[in-house]
């Protein structure tokens, strides 16, 4: 699985997935749990090497933040906030 981020400002990202990890099933249990009420959520994708960690968080019932944070390593024990961040979006 490939991903692709279109950032407002700056480059397009491109994640291509590596299958260490579901990250299909990790997108949409993610997803269902918003659905269903979460404030915030994390999602990660292996990379081989490294990891980027999604994170998404509901500001209002309208608006939401969408982050996207570069890790160095695989299954990668920092906290998200740790990973480089290259994506904001609000």
């Amino acid at each position: 699985m490939d991903i692709t981020i279109q950032p407002n400002q700056g480059e397009q990202i491109e994640i291509p997935v590596s299958f260490l990890s579901d990250a299909v099933d990790e997108v949409a249990r993610q997803f269902v749990a918003l659905h269903k009420g979460a404030t915030e959520v994390t999602m990660t994708m292996q990379t081989e090497p490294g990891e980027y960690r999604f994170r998404i968080k509901k500001c209002s019932k309208t608006m939401i933040q969408f982050m996207v944070y570069e890790m160095s390593d695989n299954f990668s024990t920092e906290d998200v906030t740790k990973g480089r961040l290259l994506c904001l979006k609000s």
